[in-house]
This record gives C-alpha cells, sequence and structure tokens, in this order.
C-alpha cells in the first residue's frame, strides 16, 4: 500500500515504516496479523499473536467449502492445533480482537496464554527443522540422488 493509505494512522501520531517487517515483528511485544504467510513469519521471528481475517461474505463461503482444515492460519494448520487465537469473518471485531490481545499481553509483559502461544511456537519451530536444519536435509538429498535409481 501507498503512504497515502496510512494517512489516518499517521495523523494520530502511530509511525508508519516500509520495508521493515521482519525487523519490526522481531521488535514487538505482540502482533494483529492477516492471515497468509505473515502469521508462520511472525510465529517463527518470535512475537505473539492474534490472526484475524475478514473477507465478502461470497469468498468467505466458497473458502469454507473448499478448505479441508478447520483452521485458517499456518502455525495452527501446521501444528494441527489451535496455538494461536483467529477471529475469522464475523468474529473478527474490534471487541473480540481487543480481549484476544489483552489475553496475551497486559501492555507491559507477556500473560500466561501469550508464554503458552511461544512454547507452542517453539515445537512447532522445532517440528519444521527435524532433527536437523531443512536446507541441510535439502543439500544431503541432492547430493545423494542417483538419477540411475529412478
Amino acid at each position: 500500500l501507498s503512504y497515502s493509505q496510512y494517512q489516518l494512522a499517521s495523523d494520530s501520531g502511530v509511525e508508519v515504516q516500509f520495508g521493515k517487517t521482519r525487523e519490526l515483528m522481531k521488535q514487538a511485544a505482540i502482533g494483529l496479523v492477516t492471515s497468509g504467510t505473515a502469521t508462520l513469519e511472525a510465529a517463527l521471528l518470535g512475537m505473539p499473536q492474534v490472526i484475524s481475517y475478514r473477507t465478502s461474505f461470497v469468498t468467505y463461503q466458497i473458502a469454507k467449502r473448499l478448505a479441508k482444515t478447520e483452521w485458517i492460519g499456518l502455525p495452527n494448520i501446521i501444528a494441527q492445533a489451535s496455538i494461536v487465537p483467529e477471529r475469522i469473518q464475523s468474529e473478527c471485531t474490534a471487541a473480540n480482537l481487543l480481549k484476544d490481545l489483552s489475553g496475551i499481553h497486559d501492555g507491559k509483559n507477556l500473560l500466561n496464554s501469550g508464554k503458552k502461544q511461544m512454547e507452542n511456537i517453539e515445537k512447532l519451530r522445532q517440528q519444521l527443522e527435524g532433527p536437523q536444519k531443512p536446507s541441510r536435509n535439502v543439500a544431503k538429498a541432492i547430493l545423494d540422488y542417483n538419477p540411475r535409481n529412478t
């Protein structure tokens, strides 16, 4: 989005920055993240979060019928558990988001539910890494590959 689309935030005293998403996620105490790869990125960068997503009624109904999972956020899908709160469609209200965010962080400290989320994220990180680093596993598979065996 262009800077002008953030004018209301800027006028309210919110500093708007571009091109620093990872740095900001690493420094943030908590985040409100729209569904997508950003949810996994935020989790792996150690940012407690609430996942929020709202789309048109028709798009939501189509996606709901096509989806083979009960979650929308990648951390939850990969973990096959609700490790990060999700607020989707009609549940994605200011009151619900504030309640979820306040239940994770009190403005000064991470609360028990936030600590639990981070413990689950660490388990997710270990699950994704496996016994060795993924890049090492890929490199080994390439080196061990023998086209005559296929």
